[in-house]
C-alpha cells in the first residue's frame, strides 16, 4: 500500500536485487506499479520516461 502511494510521488523501488545495467545507468521495473524506472542516485529511483519496453 505505501509503495503505491510513493509511486504517485515518483519515488519508485525495484524488486530486490533486480536491476540491469544499460550502459549508462541501472534500469528495472518498479516492484509496486511495474512501470520502467532508472536509478538517479544511490537508493533513488525515478520513472524512466524514455524507456518503452
Amino acid at each position: 500500500m505505501l509503495g503505491k502511494i510513493l509511486c504517485a510521488f515518483n519515488r519508485h523501488s525495484p524488486p530486490r536485487r533486480r536491476a540491469d545495467w544499460n550502459g549508462e545507468t541501472f534500469v528495472s521495473r518498479c516492484a509496486h506499479c511495474h512501470e520502467p524506472i532508472k536509478r538517479v542516485g544511490k537508493g533513488k529511483w525515478r520513472l524512466d520516461t524514455q524507456r518503452q519496453d
